[in-house]
């Protein structure tokens, strides 16, 4: 959870920057390039109406000779002759070309693109005087200053990343203390717990054990009492389980494992127990699928969605296993294992709720024991394995879903 809630933070402030940094050099781009256009144009305005530009302090500056310019006198019957003309390389029929494209426009100004030109036209008396300047010099000054920016952006972004993982550290740490503080008593408490419960646990079980009438309201407080004792357990030793994960003390001893043998020896296990409740278990396990995994953590992952459709589905329901190898999204082969139920169906909204910690269906903690804990414990254990496990309901039951990388695939 800390590494997640360090990782938004970079990505908040890296957003906030990337998004402030990129704002500022294009505004700087723009601008630049509406100055450097209206600039020039103002000087060919200059040079066609007068032949001078004048200066920062009034003066008269031959703007010819700081720009690539050509002036061209049109007259009525479409001849022209060059009044200036600065393009040593521009021969006449290119020349030609460009007077005819410019006398055309509707516009008293514009640019040609392909030619790198822009024009400014001026109506004398007797002729159209059309004026000629040279772009190329514009836009070669705009694509410098515009990989400038990007140099300085990437400078200072990954500046700024270096200073955002510091700061990410530094802000997340009292979250980080309370977080570990957190973990820390819940694990101490549930060892704590653990040596007065199995004290209570074995003296229910001698009193059970003690020649008490079956129908006397003293065995039914011990059975209460060893059944409430066994629940408090497998809590206490679900609670160590996510404990240790989150310390990452709970290191998983990775080997080839055969997920359908394991799946197949559960399934067997839980047979036994559907037929007690009146449910169908049924199951089809597709042989000789490896994966790199730990295989109890694997088949704890199992025993707790084979428990789950137990004890969540009606009376009478059928509960169906299916393990299959397939190509992913990637096309890598995977083991895909689906678990169905024939219960109540989770509502939509609360199908990602369900694998937080503690997170309860109301239905379900009216009907049923347990504390939430069991499918929060089969995700951290898949992620752990590169895998994912997900929920899906329809109006006949529930549907989850594990993909794992096969063996060959894995990493």
């Amino acid at each position: 959870m800390i590494k997640t809630l360090r990782r938004k933070f970079i990505f908040i402030m890296m957003s906030m920057v990337s998004l402030l940094l990129i704002t500022i050099f294009m505004t700087v781009i723009v601008a630049t390039s509406s100055s450097i256009q209206e600039e020039n144009i103002n000087k060919l305005r200059q040079i066609l109406q007068t032949g001078v530009v004048q200066d920062y302090y009034g003066n008269a500056v031959d703007a010819r000779s700081r720009m690539n310019v050509i002036v061209v006198e049109l007259y009525a019957d479409g001849s022209y002759y060059v009044a200036t003309n600065q393009f040593l390389l521009l021969d006449d029929n290119l020349l030609s070309d460009i007077v005819k494209q410019a006398a055309k426009s509707q516009s008293d100004s514009g640019e040609l693109r392909q030619y790198d030109l822009r024009f400014l036209k001026h109506q004398t008396s007797n002729t159209l005087r059309i004026a000629f300047a040279d772009t190329s010099m514009e836009r070669s000054i705009i694509r410098s200053l515009a990989l400038v920016c990007i140099l300085i952006c990437t400078m200072s972004l990954l500046a700024f990343f270096i200073l955002s993982v510091f700061l990410a550290g530094w802000a997340v740490r009292p979250v980080e203390n309370a977080w570990m503080r957190q973990k820390r008593f819940v694990a101490d408490a549930s060892h704590e717990l653990k040596t007065p419960l199995t004290v209570i646990l074995s003296n229910a079980e001698m009193l059970h054990n003690s020649g008490l009438q079956p129908d006397s309201k003293a065995a039914e407080r011990v059975d209460n009492i060893l059944a409430e004792g066994i629940r408090m357990k497998k809590l206490i030793e679900n609670m160590l389980s996510l404990a240790k994960s989150d310390y990452a003390e709970n290191a998983l001893i990775l080997s080839k494992v055969n997920l359908s043998d394991i799946i197949l020896d559960s399934v067997l296990l839980y047979e036994s127990a559907a037929y007690d409740d009146k449910k169908q278990l049924s199951y089809n396990v597709e042989e000789g699928i490896i994966v790199n995994g730990d295989a109890d953590k694997l088949r704890q992952v199992i025993d707790i969605l084979l428990d789950n459709a137990l004890k969540y589905s009606k009376e009478g329901a059928s509960i169906t296993v299916s393990l299959t190898s397939q190509f992913s999204i990637h096309y890598r082969k995977e083991a895909k294992l689906v678990v169905r139920n024939e219960g109540e169906p989770i509502p939509k909204n609360e199908l990602e709720n369900i694998f937080i910690r503690f997170y309860r269906v109301d239905k379900a903690r009216e009907n049923h024991g347990g504390f939430g804990l069991g499918l929060s414990i089969a995700q951290e254990i898949i992620q752990s394995h590169k895998g994912r496990i997900w929920a899906d309901s329809d109006s006949t039951g529930n549907v989850f879903s594990v993909t794992l990388p096969l063996a060959s695939s894995y990493f």
